[in-house]
């Protein structure tokens, strides 16, 4: 071998010997890949494999816990002692599972029992998941030993309800065919235990249990239609039976919902009783699916039977959530309309727009658990649709305004009044987290299109009251009763001797009232943020919504940066709509969200702080020019040249390039009278020196009046005085003589594209005298020579 290291043998020995971390050891050697070789197959693995079945059919409990562990180990690292003895391995296990399942109340009595039975069912998954899909291993080891297995796993569920389950959900899953003989014995374990003991066990045990009744419907069931000749011809879809199961859970709220009716005035809810009537009661076709639940016993007599209502509407929610988003192998039709119906019909029991019985108001006990129950079962359909949302998202965006609309009515309102009961609200935290997590799903799709604009702006005052903390000594404060002993001024002195031991221990409600209150966790901070942060973005609150909506996210967001040392994700984004979207009152806070997120390097704080220009904007200034393009063709260039001293204007652009200190000047553009069309030429560079730019031109006569015209517009000046209108004269006359020299000129000097240096500007201002005019670069430098005319 190229790389040395302790031999197989030895392993294989020190295997059997070793304990503790000397096992370890031993166990990360066997995972190396030196030892992957196929010399060793018929040598050392097969002596490996010798020792590790003796550990497995050893009586002692730490040995075969050592041959487990070592079997996982080898055969996931080693593929020839996989494809060689994984089968031995597997059959050797399956007899040691076998025999503890058997004589499961005495090999289970002790922590060492227990512990065994659970390395031995993970070792047989693993060992379960290795041979799939390996088809000569998976034929000839696997499969034979299911037939096997599947029978004890079945039996052990009754005892190991949340070890067998997630291994039984797989066969039935991935070995549909080979698990087929055993589906009605697993069908009469799973709706044994979800009948009798379900509300009993974990919620994820109870999740298993319904995930597993889904999958028992991946096996097809036989119809009991007769299928004539003239229907021969129509097609039959793979996911009939699970279809059926799906209609099989549906059918049975319809009786419970009646029962309802028993409790409150139906009659008096008109929607209500339409939506009651269009909710599904026959099975789907003729598949047949035996009703496992036994009947509700309810006894006005007894109000706490009145609790079966929203625990049997809560498993049948939970039954049909697994229906609807657990995976299967070929593709399934979802009645979502149906769903969708049900939970309104679920959601409108409420006392908001329905009084109870007359005969049971007089039973106080009954009128406490019926407003107890009532959100209940309000609550399952609220949890069904977000199961529903999560899953086919933009498959319900027809029935969002319906959904936003029905979260309405689960938001308690006081007695005869339409404003909202706030504590009850808190009381109900919990709950109205998921409904804002509906409430997100739903925005998400939507976005501003919403028109059930007045329903989701009372979720945000409801919001707000869920983030205060919950002080739980408040009311003791709030209600104190008058002692009547200390309000006799006879009895206060005899009062003082005797010491009230029983009042000792209430001090602390007075010293340490911060010990008795419960924060606010993160997780709902999230979901609210995510609310707020919609609702802000999408529409305009009202003044003290926006007010009291500020005043959380600022300090809520200091007493978390003190206390965690950062923002959360959350709060940042709904202090940047905040800042984007001030409300009414046009009140910024961006000062205060800049401080509060210093140091975060926030690239959307740091825009609204320093807000700048894209690199590439260009500034453009008119400027004077300097020369004219002259073309190849004198012909062209004459002409060119009468019509720019008859008709044209002559202006230039120039860029200002202030990151390296020069003007770059754009070439001519003469603009026409009959045309408007722009001829734009290379770009001409300036020298500068010295900061002095100095551009030679001859202004004309409407350009004069056009900026003396701007001047007077922004000062308030007269239009035209008399010596104005002479000194304009004069200088017309004298512009006519001198421009067509000067464009001579200009032209000549274009031609040659050359640099003006200093020195020529010298000679040139000695051969031509006239008039350099002041150059004026913006509309803020004409202001100010106005300002100083006046």
């Amino acid at each position: 071998m190229a790389d040395q290291g302790i031999t197989m043998s030895s392993l294989a020995k020190q295997m059997e010997i070793a304990t503790g971390s000397n096992f370890q050891k031993v166990l990360k050697n066997l995972s190396s890949s030196r030892y992957v070789d196929e010399k060793l197959l018929k040598t050392d693995l097969g002596l490996l494999n010798a020792k590790i079945l003796k550990l497995l059919r050893s009586n002692r409990e730490y040995d075969v816990w050592k041959g487990c562990h070592a079997t996982t180990v080898i055969c996931s690292f080693n593929a020839l002692f996989l494809l060689s003895y994984g089968g031995q391995s597997l059959n050797a296990i399956y007899s040691k599972l076998e025999h503890m399942v058997n004589y499961y109340p005495s090999t289970t009595n002790s922590n060492q029992g227990r512990t065994l039975l659970k390395t031995l069912v993970c070792t047989t998954k693993t060992l379960m998941d290795l041979m799939r899909n390996k088809p000569t291993l998976s034929r000839e080891c696997l499969v034979p030993k299911l037939k096997a297995i599947i029978p004890i796993l079945i039996q052990l569920s009754t005892y190991e309800p949340a070890l067998c389950l997630p291994v039984l959900k797989d066969l039935l899953f991935k070995h549909t065919t080979t698990f087929k003989p055993y589906v009605n014995k697993y069908r009469t374990s799973l709706t044994t235990q979800i009948a009798s003991s379900y509300h009993h066990m974990p919620s994820d045990v109870q999740k298993l249990l319904c995930e597993n009744y889904a999958y028992l419907h991946l096996i097809k069931l036989q119809s009991q239609h007769v299928q004539d000749e003239t229907e021969a011809h129509h097609k039959v879809f793979q996911d009939d039976t699970w279809r059926a199961g799906i209609f099989s859970i549906l059918i049975q709220f319809k009786p419970i919902i009646k029962l309802c009716s028993n409790i409150l005035e139906f009659d008096q809810e008109k929607e209500l009783n339409r939506l009651f009537e269009c909710l599904p009661s026959e099975p789907y076709k003729d598949y047949k699916i035996e009703n496992f639940l036994s009947p509700l016993k309810l006894d006005m007599n007894e109000p706490f039977t009145l609790w079966e209502l929203p625990r049997r509407i809560n498993l049948l929610v939970d039954l049909l959530t697994a229906f609807v988003t657990q995976p299967t192998p070929f593709p399934i039709r979802i009645p979502i309309g149906t769903i969708n119906l049900v939970c309104e019909t679920l959601v409108s029991i409420s006392t908001k727009y329905m009084p109870i019985k007359r005969e049971l108001r007089r039973d106080q006990d009954l009128n406490s658990i019926i407003d107890e129950i009532l959100p209940e079962i309000q609550f399952a359909s609220i949890s069904l649709w977000r199961d529903m949302l999560l899953s086919y998202g933009k498959c319900f965006l027809p029935m969002s305004d319906r959904i936003l609309g029905s979260l309405e009515v689960f938001i308690p309102f006081k007695p005869k009044s339409n404003d909202i009961d706030l504590d009850a609200c808190q009381h109900l935290q919990d709950k109205f987290i998921t409904v804002f997590e509906v409430a997100n799903l739903v925005l998400s799709n939507v976005g501003h299109r919403l028109n059930e604009v007045d329903s989701i702006l009372k979720l945000v005052d409801v919001a707000l009251r869920l983030t205060e903390d919950v002080s739980l000594i408040e009311t003791i404060f709030e209600n104190k009763p008058i002692d009547k002993k200390d309000a006799n001024p006879q009895t206060k002195n005899k009062s003082k001797k005797n010491k009230d031991n029983k009042t000792g221990a209430i001090t602390d409600l007075f010293t340490n009232y911060d010990q008795f209150i419960t924060k606010t966790s993160l997780h709902k901070f999230n979901e609210i943020n995510n609310f707020l942060t919609f609702i802000i973005s999408n529409w305009r609150l009202g003044t003290t919504q926006q007010i009291n909506t500020v005043k959380y996210a600022i300090a809520r967001s200091l007493q978390i940066k003190e206390q965690m040392g950062s923002i959360p994700i959350s709060f940042i984004k709904l202090l940047r709509v905040l800042v984007l979207n001030p409300g009414n009152e046009r009140l910024s806070i961006l000062p205060i969200a800049v401080s509060l997120l210093k140091g975060s390097d926030d690239e959307a704080f740091d825009l609204l702080c320093h807000p700048r220009l894209p690199m590439s904007m260009i500034h453009n200034v008119k400027r004077v020019s300097k020369s004219i393009e002259e073309d190849d063709d004198r012909e062209d260039q004459e002409e060119y040249d009468v019509d720019t001293g008859k008709d044209g204007v002559e202006t230039h652009d120039i860029v200002a390039d202030h990151a390296n200190g020069r003007f770059n000047v754009l070439k001519t553009t003469v603009v026409e009278e009959a045309t408007t069309e722009v001829e734009t030429n290379n770009d001409i560079e300036v020298n500068t020196i010295e900061n002095e730019t100095k551009v030679f031109k001859k202004r004309s006569v409407e350009e004069i009046k056009d900026n003396e015209s701007v001047k007077r517009a922004k000062t308030g000046e007269p239009k035209y005085t008399e010596e104005l209108i002479k000194e304009q004269e004069t200088a017309d006359k004298k512009a006519e003589i001198e421009l067509q020299p000067a464009i001579e000129r200009v032209t000549t000097e274009a031609a040659k594209d050359a640099t003006i240096t200093k020195e020529e500007e010298e000679d040139s201002e000695d051969e031509d005298e006239f008039e350099i005019p002041e150059i004026h670069l913006s509309e803020y430098e004409d202001d100010e020579d106005a300002e100083s005319d006046s």
